[in-house]
């Protein structure tokens, strides 16, 4: 891709995030789609917008919401270490919506997973926030269906 077609695309993530910011749905779906791009400067800009932007942020932590599945689909399709990594390091923020995502889009990668990320998840055994603890201790359950851990103490 030459540089003046990543910069019309930039542009056209910018036209994108402006509408998202005023509640349009179809913008604020393409804006999240563009997580997952194969440039990875377009892919950070929807990126860095969407955690600015109310409307796309809500909808990425949708537990409920299809365009949040599709967009861990698409973003772990693109690059599974990339994907385990941004998860990772989510996993040790506040926001426990964003930890929310960062289970979910290890969940979609369970396969790949190693037994280290284990530690993580013991931790997250112990979060103030409820469907944090499920959902850590039911990927530590199916983690070690593919690892061999010992989860007798942790759960």
């Amino acid at each position: 891709m030459t540089g003046e077609q990543t910069l019309n695309r930039l542009i056209q993530g910018r036209s994108r995030n402006f509408l998202a910011q005023t509640g349009d749905k179809k913008s604020i779906v393409a804006l999240l789609h563009a997580i997952s791009d194969h440039d990875p400067q377009i892919s950070q800009y929807s990126l860095d917008a969407v955690f600015k932007n109310p409307y796309a942020y809500q909808e990425l932590m949708d537990l409920n919401s299809i365009t949040r599945i599709q967009v861990i689909h698409k973003f772990s399709e693109l690059n599974v270490q990339k994907a385990i990594q941004f998860s990772l390091a989510s996993l040790n923020q506040t926001d426990a919506n964003l930890k929310l995502l960062a289970l979910d889009v290890l969940d979609h990668n369970i396969v790949y997973l190693e037994k280290k990320i284990a530690a993580y998840l013991e931790k997250l055994l112990d979060d103030s926030n409820q469907q944090v603890r499920v959902k850590a201790s039911r990927l530590l359950i199916l983690l070690s269906e593919y690892e061999q851990i010992d989860i007798s103490d942790g759960i």
